[in-house]
């Protein structure tokens, strides 16, 4: 039993590390239509947002005490710091939009917890992260000469 070729875009979307960003890069080499390989990926992901915040948020009140947990929190503390605290908001959406490994809408978010930030302040620079990112990887795929689908 295999999975059908629109899902994949789409549980790309919502796992850490690989997000959207992933999920616009698979849909780009597999030739996916617009809706199911671009536009329902990144809904997905916008989606779960809020989602993402709040079970950050209980897993940091429930497992704080453990030491893994705290190398991590310190970990993602000194990445994301070096942007919320020279940019706030500015520095938040930044550190989202970038697509390198490490960065992203879970780091982000996380980040934006641990650093305190407020959920008013912290979700549309989430979002609009998220929003850059999204576009950032798609004009490049569709700029490569790599990628099945041209401009």
């Amino acid at each position: 039993m295999s999975i059908p070729e629109f899902l994949i875009p789409l549980l790309l979307a919502v796992i850490p590390g690989i997000e959207v960003r992933g999920a616009v890069l698979y849909s780009s080499f597999r030739g996916l239509g617009w809706f199911e390989g671009y536009v329902l990926p990144f809904i997905v992901s916008m989606a779960i947002v809020p989602l993402v915040y709040l079970g950050f948020e209980y897993i940091l009140e429930k497992f704080m005490k453990l030491k893994f947990v705290q190398r991590k929190v310190m970990t993602i503390r000194a990445k994301v710091s070096k942007y919320v605290d020279k940019y706030g908001f500015w520095g938040l959406m930044l550190f989202v939009a970038i697509p390198l490994p490490g960065s992203g809408l879970y780091t982000g978010t996380l980040g934006a917890l641990i650093l305190g930030l407020e959920e008013k302040k912290a979700i549309p620079a989430l979002y609009l992260g998220n929003l850059l990112a999204f576009l950032f990887v798609f004009a490049m795929t569709r700029a490569s000469l790599f990628s099945p689908v041209f401009l």
